[in-house]
Formats: structure tokens, C-alpha cells, sequence
């Protein structure tokens, strides 16, 4: 069996559009697809403005706030890069307490 890599282009794409259709109907959203295709872009199509400000403005605010006040590393570039790192683990820590206090699902059927 060919990996996918060697399989003709057309066929590739096709199975890489499949597999984003499957995975989209099930609901998994992964970070990342195969061969390094971030989904970032389909992120921000799929959510609307309201659910993104939602998830992501209190991580964003205080991360800000904490990079603004503690950060003083001399270098914009160090500064943005610790805003962005406090920033994801606020929003990782965020999202394990959601999903800890989050209500499991009961079949109703």
C-alpha cells in the first residue's frame, strides 16, 4: 500500500478533503491536519465574532494586562513572545476548567 505522499495529487487532495469533511461532521476540530495544514483559518471561519470574543477576551485581557505590568524584558520581541505564551496557557487552563465543570452528555434517546 502507497503512502499518501506517493499517491497521484488529484487522489491526495481528494482524500484531504474527505478527511476535513469527516472530521468537520464529527465535530473533532484538531490543531493541526496532516503534513503540517493548521486549521487556524477554519477556526476563525467556523466560530462567529461572538463565540471567539467569548472564548478567547478574558485570556486575551488578562494576559495582556499581566504582559504589560511584569513584563519588562527590554526586547519587543521576548515581551510579545511572553504575552503570547501567557496568553495560550490561560486559555488552555480556561478550557480544562470548562470542560471539568462542563455537564456530561445524556442520551435522550
Amino acid at each position: 500500500m502507497p503512502a499518501e505522499t506517493d499517491l497521484p495529487r488529484e487522489e491526495y487532495a481528494d482524500r484531504t478533503a474527505k478527511t476535513r469533511r469527516a472530521l468537520r461532521a464529527s465535530g473533532y476540530h484538531p490543531r493541526v491536519f496532516a503534513h503540517g495544514e493548521t486549521v487556524m483559518f477554519e477556526l476563525l471561519r467556523s466560530s462567529t465574532l461572538r463565540q471567539l470574543l467569548a472564548r478567547q477576551a478574558p485570556a486575551l485581557v488578562i494576559s495582556l494586562v499581566v504582559a504589560e505590568m511584569f513584563y519588562k524584558f527590554g526586547s519587543f520581541t521576548l515581551e510579545c513572545l511572553g504575552f503570547l505564551v501567557t496568553w495560550l496557557v490561560l486559555d488552555a487552563t480556561f478550557a480544562l476548567v470548562a470542560r471539568a465543570f462542563a455537564r456530561p452528555a445524556t442520551d435522550r434517546g
